[in-house]
C-alpha cells in the first residue's frame, strides 16, 4: 500500500515537472527566436533575401535553440514546478508522507529524462543539419546565386572561374577545394585541386597538397605543390561557414573533425572540448536540477513565480559563466579538454550536496 502511494506521488510530482519544463523550454525558445529575429532583420534585402528566408532561417535554427536553451529551460522548469508544489503547502504533505528530499529529486530528474533524451538525439541527428542547410540557403540569397549547394558539396562562382567543395568545416577550413579557371573566351585554362585549405583573411585562402593542371596551346602541364596561396573574392561569409562552430556539430563529427585536426598536428582543443561538454551534458543538467531544487526546498519555499523563475536563470547564467572560464583556462594552458569539460560539473556537485546538507 505504501508502494502504491508512493508510485501516485512520483507520478504526481512528474507530471507537475514535465508540463512545468515543457512551458519553460516553449517560453524560452520562442523568446530566443525573438532576439535572433531582430537581430537578422537587417540582412532583410541584402542580394535576394526576403523576409520569407528570415523566417524560414528561424524555423531552420529551432533544433539548434532547443539543444542550446534546454539546460535552463529544464532548471526554471523544475524550480517554478517544485515551487508551487511549496507555495500550495503540497510539498509539506508530500515529506510528511516520509518521502525523502533525494526521492523527491529522483521524481523530478526522471521526469525530465524523456525530454533530455529527444533533445539529445536533436542535438546529434537533426541540429548540424537543419543549422547548415540553413546557413547554406541563407547565403544562396545573399550571394544572389552565385552560390549553389549540391549533395555532393558547394559550387561557387569566383569571376569568371567555377569553385567546387566537398566540405565545409569550422573555423574557416574546407576539404577537396577544386577550383576550374577559364580564359576570356570561357575556354578551359586550368584545373586546381586542394586536398585541404584555410581562409586566412582579406581575401586569402591559403591551400595544401595542390595539384595543378594547366591546359596550354600544345601541351598539358602538371605542378604539384605542398602549399600555396590563392586569392579569391569567396570569403567565410559568401560560404556560409562563420557560424559553423564545434556547439553546433553532433557529437560523431565533433571526434572526427578533432582527429582529422590531431592528424594533422593542429590544435584541436576547442573541439575535444566541445565533444566531452556534449557527452557530459546529462550529468550537469543533472547537478543544475539537484542545485535548483536544494534553493526550493530552502530559501524559495515562499518567494512568488518570478523571484523562481529568475533564480532559476541565474543558477543556470552561473554553471555558464563557469563552464566557459574553465573551458576557457584548460584551453589556454593546454590542460585535457576532459579536465576543462567535467571540472564544473565536480564544482557545482559539492556546491550542490552542500545546499542539501543546510536543508537537511
Amino acid at each position: 500500500m505504501k508502494n502504491k502511494r508512493i508510485s501516485l506521488i512520483d507520478k504526481y510530482i512528474g507530471g507537475i515537472i514535465f508540463k512545468a519544463v515543457l512551458l519553460s523550454l516553449l517560453f524560452l525558445t520562442t523568446l530566443l527566436m525573438v532576439f535572433f529575429f531582430i537581430d537578422d532583420m537587417p540582412n532583410i534585402g541584402r542580394g535576394s533575401y526576403t523576409m520569407s528566408d528570415a523566417l524560414i532561417n528561424l524555423l531552420l535554427n529551432i533544433p539548434d535553440n532547443l539543444l542550446y536553451i534546454f539546460p535552463m529551460s529544464a532548471l526554471v522548469g523544475a524550480i517554478v514546478g517544485l515551487g508551487s508544489l511549496s507555495s500550495t503547502s503540497e510539498m509539506i504533505v508530500i515529506r510528511a508522507t516520509g518521502i525523502s528530499t533525494w526521492h523527491i529529486i529522483k521524481s523530478v530528474l526522471l521526469a525530465i529524462l524523456p525530454l533530455l533524451i529527444i533533445v539529445m538525439m536533436m542535438g546529434e541527428w537533426l541540429s548540424p543539419v537543419s543549422k547548415q542547410y540553413a546557413q547554406q540557403r541563407r547565403s544562396l540569397a545573399f550571394s544572389n546565386g552565385q552560390l549553389i549547394s549540391s549533395g555532393a558539396g558547394l559550387w561557387a562562382r569566383d569571376g569568371d572561374d567555377f569553385i567546387h567543395i566537398k566540405h565545409t568545416l569550422p573555423e574557416g577550413k574546407v576539404e577537396g577545394l577544386e577550383r576550374y579557371k577559364f580564359d576570356q573566351n570561357m575556354v578551359l585554362d586550368s584545373i586546381t585541386r586542394a586536398e585541404s585549405g584555410e581562409y586566412v583573411g582579406k581575401g586569402i585562402w591559403h591551400l595544401q597538397n595542390v595539384h595543378s593542371t594547366i591546359f596550354k596551346a600544345d601541351k598539358i602541364v602538371n605542378q604539384q605543390l605542398d602549399e600555396t596561396r590563392w586569392k579569391s573574392e569567396l570569403t567565410l561569409e559568401n560560404l556560409g561557414m562563420a557560424s559553423l562552430d564545434p556547439a553546433s556539430l553532433g557529437i560523431a563529427e565533433l571526434w572526427r573533425y578533432a582527429n582529422y585536426l590531431q592528424r594533422n598536428q593542429l590544435d584541436a582543443g576547442q573541439f575535444l572540448l566541445s565533444f566531452w561538454r556534449k557527452i557530459l551534458q546529462p550529468f550537469s543538467i543533472a547537478v543544475m536540477l539537484i542545485l535548483g531544487c536544494s534553493f526550493v526546498f530552502s530559501s524559495l519555499r515562499h518567494t512568488g513565480l518570478g523571484a523562481r523563475t529568475l533564480s532559476g536563470i541565474l543558477i543556470g547564467l552561473a554553471y555558464y559563466l563557469v563552464n566557459e572560464s574553465m573551458g576557457s583556462v584548460a584551453i589556454a594552458y593546454h590542460m585535457p579538454a576532459f579536465a576543462g569539460a567535467v571540472m564544473p560539473v565536480i564544482v557545482f556537485i559539492f556546491l550542490a550536496r552542500w545546499r542539501l546538507k543546510k536543508v537537511n
